[in-house]
C-alpha cells in the first residue's frame, strides 16, 4: 500500500487534526514553560549576579577597615594624655558613627540587589500590622483573659 493512495477514514482524520492541534497546544505550553524557566535561572542563578558580589565585597571589606580603624585607635588611646581623654573618645566615636552608617548603606544595597528587597518590605510591614491590630485588640477588649493576663504582666512590671 503506497502512502499516496491511503485514506484516512473520516472519523479518524478529525480525530487527528484534533490530536494535532492538542500537540501543538502542548508543545506550545512546553516551550512557554522553558522559557520561563529560563528566566527564572537567569534571575536566581547558581552564582549571586555581578552587583551582588561587588556589594557583599564592599561590606565585607568595610567591616575589615572598621576593625583595623577601631584596633588603631584603641593602641593610640594608650598615648593620650589624660587631659585630651574626652576629646579624643568624642572624635573617635563620631569617626566610628561614620563607619557604622557606610557600613549599614552598603548593607542595605546589598539587601536590594538580590531582587527581594520589596518582598522584605511588604513581610516586615505585614508583622508590623499584625502586632499593632493585637496590640489594638488587646488594649480594647478587657474581659478576654488575654488582655486581663497582659495587664498583670504590665501593672506588675510597672510598664504602666
Amino acid at each position: 500500500m503506497q502512502a499516496s493512495t491511503a485514506q484516512i477514514p473520516e472519523g479518524q482524520a478529525e480525530a487527528g487534526s484534533l490530536a494535532a492541534g492538542r500537540l501543538r497546544s502542548l508543545e506550545d505550553q512546553l516551550t512557554r514553560a522553558k522559557q520561563k524557566i529560563h528566566s527564572f535561572q537567569k534571575l536566581t542563578g547558581d552564582a549571586p549576579g555581578p552587583t551582588q558580589e561587588e556589594l557583599r565585597r564592599k561590606v565585607e571589606n568595610g567591616i575589615k577597615e572598621f576593625w583595623y580603624f577601631v584596633r588603631s585607635e584603641v593602641k593610640k588611646l594608650s598615648n593620650v594624655e589624660p587631659s585630651e581623654r574626652q576629646k579624643y573618645a568624642d572624635t573617635l566615636l563620631q569617626d566610628l558613627g561614620n563607619q557604622e552608617r557606610s557600613i549599614m548603606t552598603d548593607l542595605y544595597y546589598l539587601s536590594q540587589a538580590d531582587g527581594v528587597g520589596e518582598w522584605r518590605m511588604k513581610e516586615a510591614k505585614d508583622l508590623s500590622d499584625l502586632v499593632q491590630n493585637r496590640i489594638t485588640y488587646l488594649q480594647v477588649s478587657t474581659d478576654t483573659p488575654a488582655a486581663q493576663a497582659s495587664w498583670t504582666v504590665f501593672s506588675s512590671c510597672r510598664y504602666i
